[in-house]
């Protein structure tokens, strides 16, 4: 029950967040709002792991584990998130939200096709259903005539949906389990270091920070 309940608040909170892409993405681009977060994010683990004095769970990582984490900070939050970012500064948020949510009918077919777990034949009614859903917020908000939807934006989000599932099968499949805050820490420690290395190409313009 307690899971469900912490379900519900992240779904709600993530609702929000649509909004506050638009916004920042008037100021800011993709690329400069993805590293702000990133490393706001890994500054906040830093201290969470402070917090709860955690630090000494580096330590004791194999060798192995940090290249996993590093592949999986370049899924996430860079591979994942300037994809997503950019489907947002493409489309309007209110129907990039709901195909970036078809991660988890993403997630079952990946899961079906490369860890042999099949789909129950129930789920497929669900899958269908979300689809359908998707299909009626994005193409009923998109193509009423008083807006023009980006087909480039559309793919891009489809392709975060896919990103987001790819980086969840990963994570699921690491044999050593390691405590949450560190791997947020690490995915966000190496995703900072990738995008502050492709600051010095892509250049920044924080004047309105």
């Amino acid at each position: 029950m307690r899971a469900i309940i912490y379900a519900c608040i992240a779904v709600l909170s993530w609702s929000t967040v649509a909004t506050a892409f638009k916004i920042a993405l008037t100021h800011l681009t993709h690329f400069e709002m993805l590293l702000i977060a990133s490393c706001t994010s890994l500054l906040i683990f830093a201290l969470l792991l402070t917090f709860q004095k955690k630090w000494k769970l580096l330590s004791a990582l194999p060798a192995r584990q940090w290249g996993y984490f590093a592949l999986l900070g370049l899924l996430n939050p860079v591979a994942y998130y300037l994809v997503l970012f950019k489907a947002y500064d493409l489309l309007p948020a209110q129907v990039a939200q709901p195909i970036n949510y078809a991660w988890p009918i993403v997630l079952l077919i990946l899961l079906a096709l490369f860890a042999g777990q099949p789909i129950p034949k129930k789920k497929y009614i669900g899958m269908f259903v979300s689809l359908a859903g998707v299909a009626l917020i994005s193409i009923g908000t998109g193509f009423n005539g008083e807006m023009s939807v980006s087909t480039e934006g559309f793919l891009l989000a489809a392709l975060s949906a896919v990103l987001w599932a790819t980086y969840w099968m990963l994570n699921n499949r690491n044999k050593v389990q390691t405590d949450g805050s560190v791997v947020l820490l690490l995915t966000f420690l190496f995703g900072s270091v990738y995008l502050s290395v492709g600051a010095l190409f892509c250049g920044l313009n924080l004047s309105s920070l």
